[in-house]
């Protein structure tokens, strides 16, 4: 960020170079039109539907895989979603 010439400037910072931090960043490959510099603002600002958002309660005991129901001895209680390196015990969700 930067690399301009500040030293002329009223109340110039000592140092040229960012001190501070930058959050939500993003390149394109072409300039935005003030509609999707709004929407991504939007999508920024307001709080997600309600309905996006479900609670599931865990159960370590049985899963379904291949529409073959089964028994899981094992004690883990983690999700785990197909597709990802984080791969662990099925769950039952009631």
């Amino acid at each position: 960020v930067g690399g301009d010439n500040i030293s002329g400037w009223p109340e110039a910072p000592s140092s040229q170079f960012f001190n501070g931090q930058i959050d939500e960043t993003a390149v394109y490959d072409k300039a935005l039109t003030p509609e999707q510099v709004n929407s991504h603002y939007q999508l920024a600002t307001n709080p997600a539907p309600a309905d996006t958002i479900v609670k599931v309660t865990a159960s370590e005991d049985a899963y379904a895989n291949a529409g073959a129901p089964s028994t899981n001895y094992g004690s883990s209680s983690s999700l785990a979603v197909r597709g990802t390196s984080a791969y662990e015990s099925y769950l039952r969700f009631t």
